[in-house]
């Protein structure tokens, strides 16, 4: 640690010698540090939520402006399907932050449940189809449906 004020020195005048399976024992030892100084990581979870967010929202401008046939879900298949190869290219002790992190977040978002997905956003999915619905079709159907 740096040598700073929130770091308590102790040096003892007699030294004791350590052997290297003693020493690489005390380096395995883990204690709990108080919450307040524990570093949290739990910012990583949401990385891949926002990321998948706008890929999806890139792929729908590019699929509007320049790929008006190709379904979307077809296109985000294929981008998540990328998306898996590209973070596979690199090791996993790779130093790089960027990379660790988004490989980090994706792994905890695939060990979830798809039905728990499912449950979460189906409700928002069938909101927005509905919002987006033709309202010719809606009250043709709707006058067949009301016909006797």
């Amino acid at each position: 640690p740096p040598c700073s004020e929130t770091v308590t020195w102790y040096v003892f005048e007699n030294t004791v010698t350590l052997s290297k399976s003693q020493l690489n024992k005390l380096r395995g030892i883990k204690t709990e540090a108080p919450p307040s100084r524990q570093h949290h990581d739990s910012f990583v979870a949401v990385i891949f939520p926002f990321v998948a967010i706008l890929l999806g929202t890139w792929m729908e401008y590019m699929l509007s402006r320049y790929a008006h046939g190709v379904p979307y879900t077809v296109a985000v298949l294929l981008l998540g399907i990328l998306y898996d190869v590209f973070l596979s290219l690199f090791p996993t002790d790779l130093h790089l932050a960027i990379i660790t992190t988004l490989q980090k977040s994706s792994d905890l978002w695939f060990g979830i449940d798809g039905h728990v997905l499912l449950y979460a956003f189906l409700p928002a999915l069938l909101f927005g189809d509905a919002m987006c619905q033709n309202d010719f079709w809606k009250w043709c159907v709707f006058r067949h449906m009301a016909s006797p």
